[in-house]
């Protein structure tokens, strides 16, 4: 991925960023996932770099009122919203009912990634191993959890970026999760997902392709505070996520991305069909490697979790592949044929 000459297409950049003059966000925010006003701007830098036009609509609406000027342009969803278990799926299901090309997942792979149970089961029949645990779906189903081995972690089921997850998420015994699951079914409601406490490193694992040729599959991890066993014991909650002290950690693969764990990668990447980029969520513990969440909306900052993964030095060159992958995958030919 070292050609970073520009194709002769048309960018179009789909991205809500807060506004500068954002109240404090916290983990119950409805726009705590939005991204920053100098992530657009790193994005859309990146993209002019190997693309001749990039154009920028911040909301659904005005894409819309202009999308027939942009029929043979390359879509890139950014676009975050409002809480919605269904915000994630709307640009790329417009974009689908109009005929055009854009990068990422369809509108059903984000539904099924976005709800963490369903989630589990993809990852399951996949043969990845997922945390025990059980679903909330109203307020008398509280009463399950006088059942529950603690500690448990009580999170909200539709929602990424650690919304929904702070310290009080890992509770030690039935009172605290009751408090937990009613406060996350306020702000986000129901259903309230009930899982297990994982011991061990927190691992990401990254998958990139075109469904076409042989995916990439890489793995990383983070250190807090210089501390690369400081989540072993505990939540990545939304707070730890934006700690100027939380780094990437690069991990030995030969001993996570064993041989049947790259399978049922594979296999999963194959499964969800539309997706060029993927992040499988987990933990490594004394009995291997266990799932609890599949991403496809990665962070695609140039210090985000994919140009870390594949290339973080040549990061124009990563927007362009992932542009070439979605246009292979759509059946059209790159433009004049540029294939490098």
């Amino acid at each position: 991925m070292n050609d970073i000459s520009k194709l002769p297409i048309e960018v179009v950049l789909i991205c809500d960023p807060i506004s500068d003059e954002s109240e404090e966000i916290d983990h119950l925010s409805s726009d705590g996932d939005r991204p920053d006003p100098s992530s657009l701007e790193l994005i859309f830098d990146g993209l002019l770099k190997i693309a001749e036009h990039v154009t920028h609509y911040r909301t659904i609406e005005d894409f819309i009122n202009n999308i027939n000027c942009h029929r043979k342009s390359v879509v890139f969803p950014y676009w975050f919203g409002e809480i919605s278990r269904n915000r994630h799926s709307l640009v790329p299901a417009i974009c689908e009912s109009y005929g055009i090309s854009y990068i990422g997942a369809d509108a059903y792979t984000k539904a099924v990634c976005n709800d963490k149970h369903l989630a589990k089961t993809i990852c399951e029949e996949c043969r990845i191993p997922t945390p025990s645990g059980f679903i909330l779906t109203e307020k008398k189903d509280l009463q399950l959890l006088s059942s529950w081995t603690y500690p448990a972690v009580i999170k909200p089921i539709c929602q990424g970026s650690s919304l929904g997850i702070s310290e009080k998420s890992l509770a030690q015994n039935e009172v605290e999760a009751r408090e937990v699951a009613i406060s996350l079914a306020k702000s986000f409601g129901w259903p309230v997902l009930v899982e297990e406490m994982l011991i061990g490193r927190e691992i990401s694992i990254c998958i990139m392709g075109n469904h076409i040729d042989e995916p990439y599959i890489k793995a990383l991890s983070w250190t807090i505070n210089g501390q690369p066993d400081f989540l072993n014991e505990r939540l990545f909650t939304y707070a730890l996520k934006y700690l100027d002290n939380c780094d990437f950690l690069p991990v030995d693969e030969s001993q996570i991305l064993t041989e049947s764990l790259v399978l049922s990668c594979k296999k999963l990447f194959q499964l969800l069909d539309k997706a060029e980029i993927i992040r499988i969520d987990g933990r490594i513990t004394k009995n291997g490697f266990y799932a609890f969440e599949l991403s496809p909306d990665l962070d695609l900052r140039p210090d985000g979790e994919l140009a870390m993964s594949f290339g973080q030095n040549e990061y124009p060159c990563l927007l362009r592949k992932l542009i070439t992958n979605a246009l292979e995958r759509a059946g059209r030919k790159l433009p004049a044929d540029n294939k490098n």
